[in-house]
């Protein structure tokens, strides 16, 4: 009896803790073969790739081979001196891991600055400076990206080419463990209940 009283207890604490439990599943976004390599440097927005759509107000998809910063590999999107705006396709939470920038323009010898913000439901919940110049690098985001359902890039006085941007799509709502441990306590409690009624 205190045997399946036990095991009844142990199963409902795994499934309450399965419910928080997310597998990740993320997405490296590159802009290759949107266009076919040494075609046209220009491809106005907005573009939708593997879930999400990037929509710069002033940019477009640059084709290193055409003489831009080259990040060895063909194509990433530009955008000059503007603001970008990125969204998971259907909405809903994801998780801004990192991205890799640089000034598209070969020649530039200048430091500049994006400035990126996370939103979630109209909120303003994260923002990070990343300083960049002509040299191609990964920009890691902060922890405070990582429950956002909509990405603002704002670059005000650069050229930059952005680059395998990297999203974990499992971000979602997660209960808190006051809320968890209140469930599985109820659960315990009534599947005792139906034990002591049993015997």
């Amino acid at each position: 009896m205190k045997y399946k009283l036990i095991k009844t207890a142990f199963a409902i604490l795994i499934l309450a803790l399965s419910s928080v439990i997310n597998i990740a599943s993320a997405a490296l976004i590159t802009f290759e073969g949107i266009a076919p390599p040494g075609g046209a440097p220009n491809y106005n927005g907005p573009f939708t790739l593997d879930g999400f759509t990037f929509t710069p107000s002033h940019g477009h998809i640059a084709d290193s081979a055409a003489g831009y910063n080259d990040n060895g590999t063909d194509f990433y999107i530009h955008d000059s001196g503007s603001l970008m705006n990125i969204i998971k396709v259907g909405n809903g939470l994801f998780s801004f891991d990192s991205v890799d920038l640089a000034h598209w323009f070969v020649g530039s010898t200048f430091t500049y600055v994006v400035n990126v913000e996370g939103w979630n439901n109209g909120i303003m919940v994260a923002t990070q400076a990343i300083n960049f110049n002509n040299v191609w690098q990964t920009a890691s985001m902060s922890a405070a990206f990582g429950r956002v359902d909509h990405i603002t890039l704002h670059n005000a006085n650069g050229r930059a080419g952005y680059d395998n941007f990297v999203f974990d799509t499992a971000a979602q709502d997660v209960p808190e463990p006051s809320t968890l441990a209140i469930f599985a306590l109820g659960l315990i409690g009534l599947s005792s209940r139906r034990f002591k009624k049993k015997s």
